[in-house]
């Protein structure tokens, strides 16, 4: 084996038994009970070993938090790829975004919409040049750790295709995180069962992007039509 690859392969190893154990602690206890300790010791390892591998707590938890939403990362890359009309990949992002966040949403809250978001998202480029996505080729809007391009980013061939009103494009984008911030709180504090919160998050979002696609432009899928896409199939 060429030695290069042996060492990364070991670092991989090494510090996904402490990505692990910071999820392990945080799924149970909250990312705000996360220390170097407590990883430590439930990876097998002495404290010391952690600072081989990250610069400080605030880089695990970050890398921690970005490998729980790997599974979105790298579906939402999928879909991109795909060369889906613009709407479709809208709405299909988001019930992935849905899928994967209700049902843990304090990572998600931390990796997108946190005091602790930017800080999370720098480090996207780092992740994923130790733990690469199958494809190599990662969309930038995927990776591109700022929350305002990538939103418009998503949004912007919506615009461009004449589907909205391109003046309001901050209230329309800021419309739909506000909702899911919200079914993601009756989640958290209300015992809204994840599953139940998809389907019923779509119906928000579609009825209101229908209300305002222009007059004479596609029609927006219904709730129906974008949970019967198997974007696993594509």
């Amino acid at each position: 084996m060429n030695p290069t690859l042996k060492v990364n392969l070991q670092k991989q190893r090494t510090m996904r038994y402490f990505i692990d154990a910071a999820k392990q602690i945080a799924e149970k206890e909250g990312i705000e009970k996360l220390s170097i300790r407590k990883i430590a010791d439930l990876a097998g390892y002495n404290s010391a070993t952690i600072y081989n591998y990250f610069e400080n707590i605030d880089s695990l938890v970050a890398f921690a938090m970005i490998d729980s939403v790997t599974d979105y990362l790298n579906g939402f890359d999928y879909i991109l790829s795909k060369n889906l009309d613009p709407i479709t990949t809208l709405l299909l992002s988001w019930r992935l975004y849905a899928e994967c966040s209700f049902p843990n949403p304090g990572a998600y809250q931390y990796v997108f919409s946190s005091e602790n978001s930017n800080f999370a998202l720098s480090k996207l480029k780092s992740y994923y040049e130790i733990f690469p996505i199958n494809n190599q080729n990662v969309n930038n809007i995927v990776t591109n750790q700022d929350m305002v391009t990538r939103n418009r980013l998503l949004y912007a061939p919506c615009f461009e295709h004449g589907y909205f009103d391109k003046s309001k494009e901050d209230y329309i984008i800021d419309f739909c995180y506000i909702v899911h911030g919200g079914f993601s709180s009756r989640i958290i504090t209300r015992g809204l069962n994840s599953e139940e919160a998809v389907p019923l998050f779509l119906d928000y979002l579609t009825e209101f992007l229908q209300h305002h696609i222009l007059k004479d432009s596609k029609k927006i899928p219904s709730t129906k039509d974008i949970l019967k896409i198997d974007y696993h199939k594509l």
